[in-house]
């Protein structure tokens, strides 16, 4: 099902520089929802994405940090991603493999995902079943609201020798 895409209003009037900076963001979200979609027997087709309202705000290597821009969406019910861009274009989303509030574990086994980008995504670490930890806790979940905490530890993907990016005090709160 397709949504809306639901400009801010600084951005309606030259909607083209918005999606020329961000189009990294949807492709990189919802290309990962597509991988955990071809996990399973039955193929999911996941909804456009959806810029919509709300915030999503965290600690980054203790540094504060808020997004501009969030989107939220949903594959079958069964995946949920967010993801937010501050004004610099780093990025931070994750994706849950579940449709009810909780606790998800990121980290070996398990099939939640997140994501620190800079430089457009130049630079990503991944905390994912392989490398990094972390949690998510979805405290509000509804047709069109999804909202909690969040915290990770992500290693490098983009860098010869890996580092690692610590996200922690992360709140979102986003109507999609």
């Amino acid at each position: 099902m397709a949504r809306d895409v639901i400009l801010a209003p600084e951005h309606r009037a030259h909607p083209m520089r918005f999606w020329r900076r961000y189009s990294v963001i949807p492709t990189f979200l919802f290309g990962g929802l597509a991988a955990f979609a071809g996990c399973g027997d039955d193929p999911i087709a996941p909804d456009e994405p959806t810029l919509a309202s709300g915030s999503l705000t965290a600690v980054v290597d203790g540094e504060g940090w808020m997004a501009a821009f969030v989107a939220a969406g949903s594959s079958g019910d069964t995946i949920y991603s967010v993801v937010g861009v501050d004004s610099t274009s780093a990025s931070i989303g994750f994706l849950i493999p579940g449709n009810v509030r909780g606790s998800y574990t990121i980290g070996t086994g398990s099939a939640a995902f997140a994501f620190y980008l800079t430089n457009a995504g130049q630079e990503n670490w991944n905390a994912d079943s392989s490398q990094g930890s972390g949690t998510i806790v979805v405290t509000t979940l509804t047709a069109t609201r999804i909202a909690g905490t969040f915290t990770f530890q992500a290693v490098t993907v983009t860098q010869s020798t890996p580092t690692t990016v610590t996200v922690t005090n992360g709140v979102f709160d986003i109507l999609f």
